[in-house]
């Protein structure tokens, strides 16, 4: 995804660096700027930087993939942070933006970052990434996939609000907290996983949420739920095989008409809707639309149609492919699994 762009300094040669201090940071392909960054620097010792302000300048191609380095008074320094509203200032300018590649060195994601960027469909999160602030992806009415990282740990009130293209949402283990509103007012939205750790589920987490239909939970003591969570009345609910009856008492004042289904193994590796799993590994697998995620990667990963052509390969730890209908055949040197697109 996006293009590889040759980065420019603009120069600014201040005699020492402190922390707090920004700077602009231009890339540029050939002699066209495509993009404008305003980095703070965090700290000159360890030589990272928060992104408080990034303006797109190239129109004509809707896919950015951003680097994990600023180069700034002959030093390169990592870009750690998403400052709160670094996207939001400039929605105009970031208006032609449709899918989005992060550094690989984020670890938080601040508060309204990017907020109401209406025209996004993609954004690909690092697997560093543990924080996402409060209404962090706030009217991303276009956002149709999101992949959360295992290395999560909190996400805002109102993180994702209104992202009206959502359908379907993975929480990873790593989180414990699922905050007031976060999926409040995602109508498309139909399913939702929830991790292992899950411990309180805050009121209207998926309130206003008309088409969620499943809801995947993993964690065999039932979570407190401080209130109503979400609208809908007839749902089904996959829980660990055994804790069925356990949910239907501590959950009677949540849902009126909800179906309780013993889904995970007792040791909480369950299967993930619409993949059968051929082996009990840690490689996890999620299918939304025609797009395959995998995490967990552990080698080599090669995809195959049934016909044996190979789809795609990699040996990154986590990976994403958009692919025709059809059954597709994913290996590593320890797994095998089968996703059905249809």
């Amino acid at each position: 995804m996006g293009r590889i762009y040759k980065l420019l300094v603009l120069a600014l040669l201040p005699t020492s660096l402190f922390a707090n201090e920004q700077f602009e940071y231009r890339y540029k392909d050939g002699s066209f700027t495509v993009a404008y960054l305003t980095c703070e620097v965090n700290s000159e010792e360890d030589k990272t930087v928060t992104l408080v302000n990034f303006k797109y300048n190239d129109k004509e191609f809707p896919d950015f993939k951003m680097p994990d380095m600023v180069e700034y008074n002959g030093e390169e320094y990592l870009i750690t942070v998403i400052g709160e509203r670094a996207f939001e200032n400039d929605l105009g300018d970031n208006f032609a933006l449709r899918n989005l590649t992060l550094p690989s060195g984020i670890v938080e994601i601040g508060d309204y970052a990017f907020y109401e960027m209406s025209n996004i469909e993609t954004i690909i999160l690092p697997s560093a990434l543990e924080t996402i602030g409060d209404y962090a992806f706030c009217h991303c009415d276009e956002l149709k996939q999101i992949l959360l990282p295992e290395s999560l740990l909190n996400i805002g009130e109102y993180a994702f609000r209104s992202c009206g293209e959502l359908s379907e949402i993975t929480i990873p283990d790593s989180v414990s907290y699922i905050s007031y509103g976060i999926f409040m007012f995602c109508h498309q939205l139909g399913k939702a996983y929830l991790g292992n750790d899950v411990h309180v589920i805050e009121e209207g987490a998926f309130g206003q949420c008309p088409l969620l239909s499943e809801l995947y939970i993993k964690t065999i003591i039932p979570p407190t739920v401080t209130s109503k969570i979400t609208d809908v009345d007839n749902i089904t609910v996959y829980v660990p095989k055994g804790t069925e009856t356990d949910y239907q008492v501590e959950w009677q004042n949540v849902f009126k008409n909800a179906q309780y289904v013993g889904y995970y193994d007792a040791e909480g590796s369950g299967e993930t809707a619409g993949i059968e799993s051929v082996d009990n590994s840690e490689l996890q697998v999620t299918v939304t639309g025609n797009t395959i995620f995998v995490r967990n990667i552990d080698g080599n990963l090669q995809i195959y149609s049934v016909a044996g052509v190979k789809a795609a390969e990699t040996s990154d730890a986590s990976f994403s492919v958009t692919l025709p209908d059809g059954i597709y055949i994913l290996k590593t040197p320890d797994t095998v699994r089968k996703v059905i697109l249809r």
